[in-house]
């Protein structure tokens, strides 16, 4: 093979590489959309936590959650937000506070014609008095969503795992 030759096929490989990962990619109205449904979720997070420790959930997460009239699965929006009420009732009591340890976020699914999208999530969470750790739990599951013209809201989803997180034994 010729130089010349060799630099052809050396730069048409390149080419075609280059095309391969850009295909692979996503596009970047998807990457924007993605980037909204995690904040999102994000912002969620951190309402429910200020809306447990305010003792008003419900105020705290409306703008973050479609009504039945949006399209909100009613059964699905209560699967998520009702036992966040129960844990309220059972153990926020007193002085008692939560907090959003870590909060992961992905991977996101955009679904339909980019107007749908399902997301897992995990939070860290622990309860604390006076600044003490009480108790700690990992919740982890996926929540639905839909873009409105209001923006992305939450639709509804299966009630999460919580897996207690035993205490790290002392020397």
């Amino acid at each position: 093979m010729t130089t010349t030759t060799q630099t052809t096929l050396l730069f048409a490989m390149l080419l075609l590489a280059f095309t391969l990962a850009v295909s692979a990619c996503s596009s970047p109205s998807t990457m924007l959309e993605e980037w909204r449904v995690r904040r999102l979720v994000r912002e969620a997070g951190f309402a429910v936590v200020e809306g447990l420790n305010n003792r008003n959930l419900s105020h705290a997460i409306a703008t973050y959650f479609a009504t039945p009239s949006e399209g909100a699965n009613e059964e699905e929006l209560a699967n998520l937000v009702e036992p966040l009420g129960q844990w309220v009732r059972d153990h926020l009591v007193d002085a008692y506070r939560v907090r959003l340890v870590t909060l992961e976020v992905g991977p996101i699914q955009l679904l339909g014609n980019g107007d749908q999208a399902v997301v897992h999530y995990r939070a860290h969470v622990q309860r604390t008095l006076a600044g003490e750790v009480e108790a700690e739990v990992i919740a982890e599951g996926d929540v639905r969503l839909m873009k409105l013209p209001r923006g992305w809201v939450i639709t509804g989803g299966p009630p999460p795992g919580l897996t207690p997180v035993s205490a790290t034994p002392t020397p």
